[in-house]
């Protein structure tokens, strides 16, 4: 006997951690992936991504049971958890910081007008989130929590705040591991070392450093691999490096991982990421890894403390990384495994995901709310419109305003 729990909405669901969750459910439990309908409070209905609004939830429906929610609270559900990448988004900007003008206003000191309108936008997604309904939001790194800790001080929730953050937990995106055996073998003969790239945006990725490194090692102890698009125009510049690596502009999942599974390094010079699955999907197949650290990049020391990657910030650095690898082989190993052991067996691993999971699920099922999440129940409904759109809808809202406002990369940096 299994209890479904509805996973959603599908627009908003990450490749890597919910394909993940939803192919390898917890014990006792499966998922039904599902969109849903969108409520927002705005000043005039309108585009989610061009105008602000001061609360999004999801309904998925009075006939949902549990539901698990990416990011945003859920209405018309007795029980229901959310799961988030970072505090900032969906509790202070929602999908109005695509808006360009209001990231400029949001990184620079607030004016009275934008300030009151973070403010009320925070405690009606608190009050959401504090809902009897609401069992868990789960962070997938104790960063992202730290950080929702100080937005709240230095937004002054106070004991919403405190309520908040004691529902809280972390929940890293665990990845099946490789067999100990597959991850041996492949270490037992790392001549040529084979080395992979993995990004889907060119730019923000690092793309270019990537192929300028790339052609000044590639040779016979190494191979590289490029897993992602790269713009016409780049390719042709980048051509002589490109006939000298193997180029997969589109991959899916499966095959990214199948990859993975034969290479020894993932070489990761982004400047910008979370606690990204590539780190883990990497961690599971055994590799090492070399990728940028510091601002932008805070959560690399949770995933690999001081014994599963290197780290540089420029194209020298980075190539001097990879020569240290191909010279000193067995150090590899030894990040590779350390990386493996920490998916396979410790926090990263299936079994402590599974571990918070069923215990939030459980309570899901023994301790729901008597009345569901309502619009009712949020403080700051003054002046405001409730204006609903379909997962699909707001999808195809944020393509055409990507469109108008020439925005191709996926990262939207506030």
């Amino acid at each position: 006997m299994t209890t479904e729990v509805v996973l959603g909405p599908l627009v908003d669901l990450h490749t890597g951690v919910h394909c993940s969750l939803a192919g390898e459910p917890p014990p006792g439990f499966r998922y039904r992936l599902a969109n849903g309908r969108h409520a927002f409070l705005m000043e005039q209905a309108g585009s989610p991504h061009r105008l602000p609004h001061v609360f999004e939830a999801v309904d998925f429906g009075a006939e949902a049971g549990i539901v698990h929610s990416c990011r945003w609270p859920v209405l018309s559900c007795a029980a229901w958890v959310a799961d988030t990448d970072d505090f900032g988004y969906p509790v202070l900007c929602g999908r109005h910081g695509l808006n360009p003008e209001f990231r400029r206003r949001f990184r620079e000191p607030w004016p009275p007008d934008f300030d009151a309108q973070i403010r009320r936008r925070l405690r009606n997604m608190l009050a959401a989130y504090l809902h009897p309904s609401c069992k868990r939001v789960f962070f997938r790194s104790r960063y992202a929590i730290d950080s929702a800790r100080n937005w709240l001080d230095g937004l002054d929730a106070g004991a919403a705040g405190r309520a908040f953050l004691e529902k809280a937990r972390v929940l890293y995106p665990a990845q099946r591991a490789l067999p100990w055996q597959a991850v041996a073998d492949k270490w037992a003969t790392p001549a040529p070392l084979e080395i992979v790239f993995c990004g889907r945006d060119y730019w923000t990725k690092n793309g270019p450093l990537a192929l300028d490194v790339f052609g000044r090692v590639l040779g016979p102890q190494v191979r590289g691999a490029y897993i992602g698009a790269i713009p016409a125009g780049e390719a042709e510049r980048h051509r002589h490096v490109l006939e000298r690596l193997t180029w997969h502009p589109s991959l899916d999942r499966a095959e990214v991982l199948a990859i993975f599974a034969r290479s020894h390094v993932l070489f990761h010079p982004s400047p910008y990421e979370g606690l990204g699955t590539v780190f883990l999907e990497a961690s599971a197949a055994g590799m090492a890894v070399i990728c940028s650290k510091g601002r932008g990049m805070e959560h690399v020391a949770e995933v690999f403390e001081d014994d599963g990657a290197l780290f540089a910030s420029d194209a020298a650095g980075f190539e001097e990384r990879l020569r240290a690898a191909m010279a000193r082989p067995a150090a590899a190993r030894e990040m590779g495994l350390s990386n493996y052991e920490r998916v396979a067996h410790g926090r990263f691993s299936l079994a402590e995901r599974n571990r918070e999971l069923v215990a939030a699920y459980e309570e899901a099922l023994s301790a729901g709310a008597a009345e569901p999440l309502r619009i009712e129940d949020l403080p700051e409904r003054c002046g405001t419109v409730l204006h609903t759109l379909a997962s699909e809808e707001v999808k195809a809202d944020e393509t055409a305003y990507r469109a108008e406002i020439g925005m191709s990369e996926e990262r939207v940096d506030l």
